[in-house]
C-alpha cells in the first residue's frame, strides 16, 4: 500500500467508486485525533459544516483537508512519500555507499487510480482492496557516480524535492479552492 505519515488521520464512508461520504461525530473524531498526536485530518467536503463545532484551540492546532473523492488523499499520500524519499537522499548526501531512491510519481498515481483509489491492510483481519505496490521505490541511476559508492547527486535531489514540494502545495491550494468555491456558492456569494 501506500505509506502514510503516523501524525495524519482521515474518516468517512469510501463508496466503491471512491466518492468519500460524510460521517458524524466529527468533533469527536477530530478531539480524539489531537490526544493522540495527529496534526493532520482529512475529512468528507459534505461534512465542511462540521468545522465550526471544533473547538478553535484545534483548529489552530491542525490541518484540515476536505475530500470529494479518495484519490486527492492518494496523491497527497504519494507526494508526502515522496517527499520524505528525496529527503532521505539530501540527508545522506555525504553518506558512502548511500543510494538514492525515489519513484515516479505520475506512474504510481495512475497505478494507485487503476486500482480505484483502494486502500491496502494494516492487519490480517482486514479485507485486502489493491492499491500494493503504488509508490514502490526505485533506485537512482547517477549521471555523475560518486567514488564512495554514494549515488546521491544533490543538484539533482533538490530540484526533484523542490517540484515534488511545490506538486503537494498546488493539490492542497487546489482542494482547498474547491471547498471554498462550494462554501460560496452554498451561502450564495
Amino acid at each position: 500500500g501506500i505509506p502514510v505519515a503516523a501524525n495524519v488521520a482521515m474518516t468517512g464512508e469510501i463508496t466503491l467508486r471512491g466518492l468519500v461520504l460524510p460521517v458524524g461525530g466529527i468533533k469527536e473524531k477530530v478531539l480524539a485525533a489531537r490526544r493522540a498526536g495527529i496534526h493532520t485530518v482529512l475529512l468528507p467536503a459534505r461534512n465542511r459544516k462540521d468545522y465550526e463545532d471544533i473547538p478553535e484551540s484545534a483548529r489552530q492546532d491542525m490541518t484540515f483537508h476536505w475530500l470529494e473523492h479518495v484519490g486527492e488523499a492518494t496523491a497527497l499520500a504519494l507526494r508526502e512519500t515522496r517527499t520524505k524519499l528525496l529527503a532521505s537522499n539530501i540527508a545522506n548526501a555525504g553518506t558512502p555507499h548511500f543510494k538514492a531512491r525515489d519513484f515516479d510519481f505520475t506512474a504510481a498515481l495512475e497505478r494507485a487510480r487503476s486500482d480505484g483509489g483502494r486502500a491496502g491492510t494494516t492487519h490480517p483481519r482486514h479485507i485486502a482492496l489493491g492499491a500494493s505496490g503504488a509508490a514502490d521505490p526505485g533506485y537512482r541511476v547517477p549521471v555523475n557516480p560518486a567514488l564512495d559508492g554514494n549515488t546521491v547527486e544533490l543538484n539533482v535531489e533538490q530540484m526533484e524535492f523542490a517540484e515534488n514540494t511545490l506538486g503537494y502545495m498546488t493539490s492542497l491550494q487546489l482542494l482547498n479552492g474547491k471547498i471554498s468555491g462550494l462554501k460560496r456558492a452554498i451561502k450564495g456569494q
